[in-house]
C-alpha cells in the first residue's frame, strides 16, 4: 500500500537522503531532519531521554492525585496498562510511517480515516497541547513566585505570576523553539529529565515530616476511579513528537526505535509511580493535583525542589510547541509537498503562537479540570484511537482483502512478525487500542462534565 491517495497539500513529500548529508551544514540538517528520514544524527539515549521529557511534563505531579482517585493497587495496574499502551502505539506508529513513507502525525492521521482525518488532527493536537502548555505554565506560575515572595520579600513585583510567567517565557523558553527540528533540544532533554531525581529526592527527605498529619490508606479501588483515566493518559501521552523524534535517531531501524520507545515508557512509568506514590502515601487523601500545594512554601528543601521543578518545566515546553506548530504550519498551507516554510513564515508563526500559549497559561488556573479535559478527550484519540487505527488501515486491511495472498494470511495466523514488522498479535492490540480509547474518552468527559 502506497500514499499515493494522499491529496498533494498534505503534508511533506518523500525524500531520499543524499551520499553527502555528513556535509550538510546544522540549518540545512534541521530543515530535512523536521521531515525526512535518513538526517537523524542522535543516539537512542538522547532521543529516549527526549521522549520521557514529552512524556512526564507537567502530568507527573497530578499522579498523585490519580493514585488517589483510582486506588493504590488499581492506580498501579492502570499505570502499567497505559504505560505499555504508549509504548506499542509509538512502534505502530513508525511501523505504518515506514510502510507508506509517512513522516507527519497528521499524515498518519489522513491516512487512517481519509482526508478528514487531516483537519481532525490539527484540531485535536492543537487542543491538547494548549492544554498541555497550559499546565506547565501553571506549574511555572505556581513555582516561581513562591520562591521569590520567600526570598526576595522586598521586591513584590517578584512574586507577581503573570509578570514571572511573562519574563520567564519570553527571555528563556522562547529562544528553544525558534528551531525547526525538535532534535536540536535532545541536551536540554536530558537535563530536563535528570532533574526528576532531583525533585523527588527532595520530596522524599520532606515527606515524613507531612506524612504523620495524613492519612494514607491503602485502598484498592479509588473513589474516582473513571475520573483518575483521564489524568493517567495525560501523564504518558507524547504521540505528537513520534515521527519528529523517530527522525532524529541516527539508526532509523524499527527494532532501534522500539528499544528506544521501551526505555523512554520505561523510565517514564518509573518515575511516575515513583512520584505518585510518595505523594499519595505522604498526604493521602489530601493531596491535591499540584502536589507541591501540599508543601509549606517556607520549606527550604521543597523549595529546591519547586526550582528544580521551574526548570525542567521551562525546558520541556518545547516538546509540546514543535508538534503544534507543525500542525498549525500544514493547517495554514505554508507546509506541503511542494514547499516548506520560509524563514519568515517560521518566525513569524513561531511568534504568534507562542504569545497565544503564553497568555493562556497567565489566566487559566485549574490545573486537575486541564488535565482531565486535555487527557479524556485528546490524549486518548492521538495516542491510542488514531495509532490503532493506522496499523489496522495499514496492515489488517490487506488480510481483510480478498487481494491478500493464502501465503501471507497463514504467516499471520502463525503469529510471525512478517517484513514490514506485522503480527497478528499487533492487529489484536490495535484492536485493544480503539476500544480502550474509545471508553477512557467517555467515562473522562462525563467526569468532568458531572463535576
Amino acid at each position: 500500500m502506497t500514499n499515493s491517495h494522499l491529496p498533494t497539500t498534505y503534508g511533506a513529500g518523500v525524500r531520499t537522503a543524499p551520499s553527502t548529508s555528513n556535509q550538510l551544514t546544522a540549518s540545512e540538517r534541521d530543515l530535512l531532519q523536521s521531515d525526512t528520514p535518513g538526517y537523524g544524527h542522535r543516539s537512542f539515549i538522547e532521543v529516549a531521554f527526549n521522549l520521557v521529557n514529552a512524556t512526564l511534563g507537567a502530568g507527573i505531579i497530578g499522579l498523585a492525585y490519580a493514585v488517589l482517585s483510582c486506588g493504590v493497587v488499581l492506580g498501579t495496574i492502570v499505570a502499567l496498562v497505559v504505560a505499555f499502551m504508549t509504548y506499542i502505539s509509538l512502534y505502530m506508529m513508525v511501523l505504518v510511517g515506514k510502510k507508506n513513507h509517512l513522516y507527519q502525525v497528521a499524515q498518519l492521521a489522513q491516512f487512517a480515516v481519509g482526508k478528514h482525518g487531516f483537519h481532525m488532527y490539527n484540531f485535536f493536537v492543537f487542543f491538547q497541547l494548549l492544554g498541555v502548555t497550559t499546565s506547565y505554565f501553571i506549574l511555572i506560575g505556581d513555582s516561581i513566585p513562591v520562591l521569590f515572595e520567600q526570598y526576595f520579600p522586598d521586591i513584590p513585583l517578584l512574586a507577581n505570576r503573570a509578570f514571572i510567567i511573562s519574563v520567564v517565557s519570553w527571555v528563556f523558553i522562547f529562544p528553544l523553539h525558534l528551531s525547526r527540528s525538535i532534535g536540536t533540544i535532545a541536551n536540554w532533554s536530558i537535563v530536563s529529565v535528570l532533574l526528576l531525581p532531583v525533585i523527588l529526592l527532595t520530596v522524599i527527605i520532606r515527606c515524613p515530616a507531612y506524612a504523620s498529619q495524613h492519612s494514607s490508606p491503602v485502598t484498592v479501588v479509588g473513589p474516582d476511579v473513571f475520573g483518575s483515566l483521564g489524568i493517567m493518559a495525560f501523564a504518558f501521552g507524547c504521540a505528537q513528537v513520534a515521527f519528529s523524534n523517530f527522525l532524529s535517531l541516527k539508526d532509523q531501524s524499527a527494532k532501534s526505535w522500539s528499544k528506544t520507545t521501551a526505555t523512554a515508557t520505561s523510565l517514564s512509568l518509573i518515575l511516575a509511580l515513583g512520584f505518585g506514590y510518595i505523594g499519595y502515601f505522604t498526604f493521602g487523601v489530601d493531596v491535591q493535583a499540584n502536589m507541591f500545594l501540599n508543601f509549606s512554601p517556607t520549606d527550604p528543601i521543597i523549595n529546591i525542589g519547586r526550582f528544580a521543578l521551574a526548570i525542567s518545566l521551562v525546558l520541556t515546553i518545547p516538546t509540546a510547541f514543535y508538534p503544534a506548530r507543525e500542525a498549525l504550519q500544514m493547517m495554514l498551507g505554508f507546509d506541503s509537498r511542494q514547499q516548506r516554510p520560509t524563514n519568515l513564515q517560521h518566525l513569524l508563526l513561531t511568534f504568534s503562537l507562542f504569545a497565544v500559549m503564553v497568555t493562556l497559561g497567565m489566566n487559566v488556573r485549574s490545573l486537575g479540570k486541564v488535565y482531565g479535559i486535555v487527557g479524556g478527550v485528546t490524549a486518548t484519540m492521538l495516542n491510542y484511537m488514531m495509532p490503532g487505527c493506522a496499523y489496522l488501515r495499514a496492515f489488517a486491511f490487506r488480510r481483510w482483502t480478498k487481494a491478500d495472498s493464502e501465503e501471507s494470511s497463514q504467516a499471520l495466523l502463525q503469529n510471525d512478525e512478517d517484513e514490514d514488522g506485522h503480527s497478528l498479535f499487533l492487529e489484536i492490540v490495535a484492536i485493544g487500542l480503539l476500544i480502550v480509547g474509545a471508553f477512557v474518552m467517555v467515562v473522562s468527559v462525563y467526569c468532568v462534565v458531572r463535576n
